[in-house]
């Protein structure tokens, strides 16, 4: 059975008793009425037990043939009791709807504008006078028919919905956004009136007609209104919530759903979306105990080990975060961004080999895409497996390019030349470094490494100088940042200047660092400073072996004093 047909079984048992009504035997006495001196108001005739007793018989046949599915057949007998009970305001609303809908406009026109001349017509019926004279290319006529109904009936979205239509599908949007912004002048007291504002708001803005900040202003407005008339009724105040939330008033939506789950606290919806605004607004604490109770409430449910590990890492609590995805992918192992978001994780615990073997089940299970190669690239290359790195970045980048242009972004292209330098390409490395800082020119982190690469080579000094002073004024602490220009100053010949630099940057750094000691020693040794080059590198080695490093010793302990 269609929703409508279902509704329309309600009516008819309320027909039958009217009916019922209608035909029970009537006094044998009349009292007779007194003449009033004033005319009584025109009324709708009042059916004859006859046409009442037609009316429900072509209602009961047209319910029939619905429930056959036969629904041409059903709209005519709907038609025959709407003709017979005009008064039967739900089939006379439906009637008129379902001619629209088979675009039998010239019968529509016909139905409703009978009607319409009767007393208390039903209130849709003027606007979609208006849609079926514009079914009929009849402009004129139908925007007359909607500024009746906007009207006779101000308080009725309706009438202001078709009129806008008719206007913004003749071009005129000025006139089509006047007709909204009398709408919401209107003082209506149902909230659900401001919910459909915004939805009509929303189509301006898509159509390009309203710009997204004076959409959003405008579509504020009225939530707030429906907001302001605190309704009971629990869907609508979600919607007005959910509403807040794409809009960005995380607050206003906060305060719905608590009140809501307050009432309801075993509605997972809520509490997702109430976990979700928590996380963003920073509230960890109240985040990890509602997801706590989603937990024990459903303990099987991915999306709240998801929300556990995305709180987790927040929390840089990195182990446990991983644990959280990994049962996400035990429970749904068709979730595709979770392999993705794991594999970062690895990525970031130092763990490349974990994260290509999950990067690996992503792979057997779903197309190639731009995340999985770029993935790919990145920890191969922090396995030092640059060649095979690089393979994979080209590839994520000729995915992007007929996919996802944006994701080709300073990001992409810092770590394109950073596998390029591994491998000694470095005109490619130069380029795709510098595109990277076209693309974000504030980026300090090819800034750096741009300026060290050839500072390392001897190249371009005075330019490599400028890089890494312009990456040092956006992390003036950064060691090695500090150690970048420490070695650029070396290869200028500057070596005191260096030496600041070389110890302000070991000073930094939170943990011993092999490469930054080396340089210390290097910077003594220039400076004729043999024995604290010694030290500086018999430490480095205590740090990490490097056979350059012990080399570099071995011939400074052979040299003459």
């Amino acid at each position: 059975m269609t929703r409508s047909s279902s509704s329309f079984a309600s009516l008819l048992m309320a027909g039958l008793v009217m009916l019922a009504g209608c035909n029970a035997r009537q006094p044998t006495t009349v009292k007779k009425l007194v003449p009033k001196p004033n005319p009584a108001p025109t009324v709708v005739p009042r059916p004859s037990s006859e046409a009442l007793t037609q009316s429900l018989a072509h209602y009961a046949a047209g319910l029939s043939f619905d429930l056959r599915g036969e629904f041409k057949l059903a709209l005519e007998e709907y038609v025959l009791s709407a003709i017979a009970n005009p008064k039967f305001e739900p089939v006379v609303v439906e009637s008129a709807r379902r001619l629209l809908r088979g675009r039998e406009f010239d019968r529509a026109v016909e139905f409703i504008s009978k009607r319409l001349t009767l007393p208390d017509p039903p209130v849709p019926l003027y606007p979609m006078l208006g849609l079926a004279f514009a079914g009929l290319g009849k402009t004129n006529e139908a925007v007359s028919a909607c500024q009746v109904a906007v009207k006779k009936f101000p308080l009725n979205l309706a009438g202001y919905i078709q009129l806008s239509q008719l206007y913004t599908q003749a071009g005129k949007t000025n006139e089509a956004l006047k007709v909204i912004s009398d709408a919401a002048r209107q003082p209506s007291s149902d909230p659900t009136f401001w919910l459909a504002l915004t939805e009509i708001l929303a189509g301006f803005e898509n159509q390009k007609a309203l710009t997204t900040v004076d959409a959003k202003a405008r579509i504020l407005s009225a939530t707030d209104k429906a907001a302001d008339l605190k309704p009971e009724d629990p869907e609508v105040r979600e919607r007005i919530g959910n509403l807040y939330l794409i809009l960005g008033q995380f607050d206003k939506a906060e305060a719905i759903y608590e009140a809501l789950l307050e009432s309801n606290p075993d509605q997972l919806s809520l509490q997702e979306k109430l976990t979700n605004i928590y996380l963003r607004g920073g509230k960890q604490a109240k985040a990890a105990k509602l997801l706590e109770s989603l937990r024990r409430e459903s303990p099987t449910n991915p999306q709240v080990y998801y929300l556990l590990g995305t709180l987790a890492y927040e929390a840089k609590d990195y182990a446990k975060a991983a644990e959280n995805y990994e049962t996400v992918l035990r429970l749904n192992p068709d979730l595709e961004q979770v392999y993705y978001d794991l594999a970062g994780l690895l990525i970031t615990l130092q763990k490349p080999v974990a994260a290509l073997d999950m990067l690996q089940k992503a792979r057997s299970r779903f197309k190639l895409n731009f995340t999985l190669e770029f993935y790919s690239g990145v920890a191969l290359g922090l396995m030092g497996k640059f060649p095979e790195a690089l393979n994979h970045f080209t590839s994520a980048e000729i995915v992007a390019k007929t996919t996802e242009p944006s994701r080709l972004n300073h990001l992409f292209y810092y770590q394109l030349g950073g596998a390029h330098e591994r491998v000694g390409n470095i005109p490619d490395a130069v380029a795709y470094l510098k595109k990277a800082l076209v693309l974000r020119p504030d980026y300090a982190e090819a800034q750096n490494y741009l300026g060290y690469m050839w500072a390392e080579r001897g190249d371009n000094l005075e330019e490599a100088q400028q890089l890494i002073t312009k990456a040092l004024k956006l992390a003036p602490e950064n060691p090695a940042f500090l150690d970048s220009l420490a070695w650029v100053l070396h290869q200028q010949g500057n070596h005191s200047e260096a030496l600041k630099q070389i110890k302000l940057a070991i000073a930094k750094s939170t943990q011993p660092d092999a490469t930054l000691v080396e340089h210390l020693g290097d910077i003594h040794l220039a400076l004729n400073q043999k024995e604290e080059a010694a030290t500086a590198w018999r430490e480095s080695l205590l740090i990490q072996a490097n056979d350059k490093v012990k080399n570099k010793l071995q011939n400074l302990l052979r040299s003459p004093p």
